[in-house]
């Protein structure tokens, strides 16, 4: 067995990567799916080109009611400031959760 003692400056934090793509279709959050804790549920939040993390709240639904992809990447979306929620033309919605440092991004 070793050991390496490693200073808490060394540790991040981190959890898969979903860079936003245009042709995604991206599911809302939901509290109640279970099977966000094993990771096997994947699309309900994105980090964009610059390094903003957005929390997809509803996916763009076309007039028959099915999900649509996302075309329009939220960093370029219309949102406020005071709830940080951010709606694009392709019908969906974003809410703003963080920056991630560059340095820590890379």
């Amino acid at each position: 067995m070793a050991v390496k003692n490693i200073a808490a400056g060394d540790v991040f934090h981190c959890s898969p990567r979903h860079t936003w793509a245009s042709g995604t279709t991206y599911v809302a959050y939901d509290d109640a799916d279970v099977a966000l804790e094993s990771g096997s549920s994947t699309g309900y939040y994105v980090i964009s080109d610059n390094y903003n993390v957005y929390l997809c709240l509803r996916t763009g639904i076309d007039s028959a009611g099915a999900a649509t992809a996302s075309t329009v990447n939220p960093d370029t979306g219309v949102g406020t400031v005071t709830t940080g929620v951010v709606r694009t033309s392709d019908d969906y919605v974003w809410k703003f959760m963080l920056t991630i440092p560059t340095a820590t991004a890379t």
